[in-house]
């Protein structure tokens, strides 16, 4: 279907659009394209943010899926097409903290190889990364200066030691969270994102777990990543579709109830599914610390290694020992992620801490290590998922636009391939151009050098007649005026 739609692009835009306008005016039941599910389709043109979506499923409460689609990109109707046919490539990227940044040397492995991603979940920091994915999809060079600006910069222990407070609710106000995700998402909405995008939380007012595809993006990732005593739980208001009353509730990290949202993808279309597991393997704890633990005395025996440790013993679980194991308690009850998911990626990140932000790229590159040999053997295996994966990336390689630049782009360039070709050509001109440049700076009037003097020194360069050839003939002997104060 990927390849259907990258040949005949014209009369599937077409086909969606009648579609989109007819889904507009029926009622889920009344018609075969919302038998099952409705599902609307809002484009955009190339270049422009995509935005106000809210207001468009306002009107439509029984729209349960939605697609953006760029009408200029033929990947864009692709990745539509396979999220419609029950085919498309999900990733769930489950949480973990600092260890999370392993995530973003899966992607970078599966961008080596050309595996898209159409649709993406994740848990608490994987919430993370996957929105920060899904908002710069649209520009994919963009992600790496999010990545760095993020974690270079506004992630601080210094900056967070500032945010603490006396520990009723929590040990941080979350203002230095909120703050550092309002940066980086700024007014973007998760309904406006060109990849599908969903992150989990616990609602503890309603002791339910909730999937969030709509809101403000930092908002949902803030409440996914709302660790119980790190910071306060997340107010949150919904408005019901049912009746239309808001609900209140108070939200917290999603990893308590579902540290890996596999059927959220599989909900939205995705027939292969790659999960990356961001958490080490849990080693054993010290059960043998008696009835009580005075936090002080312990805290001094560690500095001052002396009374326990020098005894061989060992301290007690700390808080966040004790919270992590929390969070994949419920995930140790379900059906093991390794069964739900096609492929489970574990990088080794042990020795890595919870909050050390400061080693993002140390832990990226062993993601990436671990990524990209194990995806290589899966892609070459057989099954169901490796030989779909490899259907997608061969429709995506036959469908790709051809790179031959057209004559307008040859003769004139952009902005900075302009510049780049004059400072290219005046490199190798050199003293064919400046000298003469040298001799009339004291002069008044200025000196006049013609592209046919240029192309008569042998220093011109194949560059300089490759464009003399291009150009008009009215324009051949078109002075270039350089002012004699250069």
């Amino acid at each position: 279907m990927a390849r259907v739609l990258g040949r005949f692009r014209g009369a599937v835009d077409d086909w969606f659009a009648s579609t989109a306008l007819a889904a507009d005016v029926l009622r889920p039941g009344l018609g075969s394209f919302v038998a099952h599910h409705t599902q609307l389709f809002l484009g955009s043109r190339k270049g422009r943010a995509l935005r106000s979506t809210r207001h468009y499923l306002r009107t439509r409460p029984w729209a349960r899926r939605w697609h953006h689609v760029r009408s200029a990109e033929a990947s864009d109707w692709s990745r539509c097409a396979r999220l419609l046919a029950g085919r498309a490539i999900g990733v769930c990227f489950g949480g973990g903290g600092a260890r999370g940044n392993c995530h973003l040397g899966v992607i970078k492995a599966m961008q080596e190889l050309g595996i898209p991603i159409d649709v993406v979940s994740g848990t608490s920091f994987g919430a993370l990364v996957g929105g920060i994915y899904s908002m710069t999809a649209s520009e994919p060079d963009s992600m790496g200066k999010v990545v760095r600006r993020l974690m270079g910069r506004q992630f601080s222990a210094k900056k967070m030691l500032m945010d603490i407070t006396f520990p009723r609710t929590a040990y941080f106000t979350g203002n230095y969270l909120n703050t550092v995700l309002k940066d980086t998402f700024a007014r973007r909405r998760c309904e406006d994102l060109l990849v599908p995008f969903a992150c989990t939380s616990t609602d503890i007012v309603h002791f339910e777990s909730k999937i969030h595809r709509e809101g403000p993006l930092w908002r949902i990732v803030r409440a996914s990543m709302s660790l119980v005593g790190f910071v306060p739980p997340l107010p949150h208001q919904e408005r019901r579709p049912e009746d239309g009353t808001i609900r209140s509730s108070l939200l917290v990290d999603g990893g308590y109830v579902n540290q890996y949202p596999i059927e959220t993808l599989k909900d939205h279309g995705a027939g292969v599914v790659i999960c990356i597991v961001a958490c080490p393997d849990h080693g054993p704890v010290n059960t043998e610390y008696g009835d009580v633990v005075h936090g002080v005395t312990v805290t001094l025996q560690r500095m001052f290694c002396c009374g326990r440790r020098c005894a061989g013993g060992s301290d007690p679980p700390t808080q966040a020992d004790i919270q992590e194991r929390l969070m994949f308690l419920v995930e140790s009850m379900k059906e093991s992620n390794q069964s739900r998911a096609d492929l489970t990626i574990s990088p080794d990140i042990t020795g890595y801490g919870l909050l050390e932000f400061g080693k993002y790229r140390e832990i990226e590159e062993v993601g990436y290590r671990a990524a990209l040999p194990l995806l290589r053997d899966w892609l070459a295996g057989s099954g169901k998922g490796p030989e779909q994966v490899r259907e997608v990336i061969a429709a995506l390689e036959e469908d790709a636009p051809e790179t031959k630049p057209s004559i307008h782009e040859v003769e004139y360039g952009g902005r900075q391939g302009n510049a780049k070709w004059r400072r290219n050509l005046m490199r190798r001109l050199g003293s064919t151009v400046t000298q003469p440049l040298r001799r009339n700076m004291a002069g008044s009037q200025p000196h006049v050098v013609t592209r046919s003097e240029l192309l008569s020194d042998d220093s011109g360069g194949e560059g300089a007649q490759a464009y003399q050839a291009q150009l008009p003939a009215h324009r051949a002997e078109a002075p270039l005026r350089r002012s004699s104060s250069l």
